[in-house]
């Protein structure tokens, strides 16, 4: 299995974990009928940090919420996602900094794990607010 990773020094790791080991296994899945894990990309996040996160998956054009992954707690969240794009995940801590991640290539079918550090504000992917990291 092809494994792509990022990593993201003091407050995040996130790792692009593809389905399938090629394109051609994917392209072989995708025409079995209701295959819905194909069209889509799931988020496993683990929040080290004590306070709650919002998470937003920002691709050009489009801002959705992925949703809430409380203070010490894990959560696995899903996205339908058609074709291949760029993405940025926007973490919003409750009461504290909001980060943006670096550019991902995303792929429908791919899960990303994410892991947010219990220190976040000595992060340079972080600010106080605003909407400067938009994609």
């Amino acid at each position: 299995m092809n494994t792509r990773r990022v990593i993201f020094p003091l407050f995040l790791i996130v790792a692009l974990l593809p389905a399938g080991c090629s394109q051609a296994g994917r392209a072989d899945r995708s025409t079995f009928p209701g295959d819905s894990q194909e069209r889509s990309v799931r988020f496993y996040v683990t929040n080290l940090n004590f306070m709650d996160a919002t998470l937003w998956a920002v691709t050009p054009g489009t801002r959705n919420k992925l949703g809430i992954v409380s203070g010490k707690r894990e959560a696995v969240f899903t996205l339908p996602w058609d074709f291949s794009t760029d993405l940025r995940i926007e973490i919003d801590m409750l009461a504290g900094s909001r980060c943006v991640t670096e550019v991902l290539p995303v792929d429908p079918g791919d899960d990303i794990e994410l892991i947010i550090d219990a220190d976040m504000s000595r992060s340079p992917l972080c600010r106080g607010g605003g909407g400067e990291d938009r994609l």
